[in-house]
């Protein structure tokens, strides 16, 4: 997988909103959506291990920010507890769910995980 860097992997992550959220989930794609909170540390670190966990699937899934604080039906419906929680969604369906802090390499099983599910 690429490293950070001038020759880092691109990863479009969009911010989202409880609206665009109950619309993402119905994609076929595989969907990350990242529960998150704009002053916690932990959300700033796994947002900065994506793109090399995700580099080479690029145009096969769909990254997802949520700030708890305006998604917050989405974040109870979903058992929010910890930021950062981010939730793996295939055909609108969890397929693993990662809470807090992890190192890369749990992110990338995680990630190929929920490709094979």
């Amino acid at each position: 997988m690429g490293k950070s860097g001038a020759g880092a992997p691109k990863l479009i992550v969009v911010d989202s909103t409880d609206q665009r959220l109950a619309r993402d989930l119905r994609s076929s794609r595989l969907v990350i959506i990242v529960f998150h909170r704009p002053a916690c540390s932990h959300c700033v670190q796994l947002f900065d291990l994506l793109p090399s966990c995700t580099g080479e699937l690029e145009g096969m899934l769909k990254v997802l920010r949520a700030d708890v604080t305006s998604c917050l039906r989405s974040a109870a419906y979903n058992k929010v507890r910890v930021t950062p929680t981010a939730l793996l969604v295939k055909d609108g369906i969890v397929v693993e769910r990662i809470e807090g802090a992890v190192p890369k390499t749990e992110l990338l099983s995680a990630i190929n995980k929920a490709f094979r599910a």
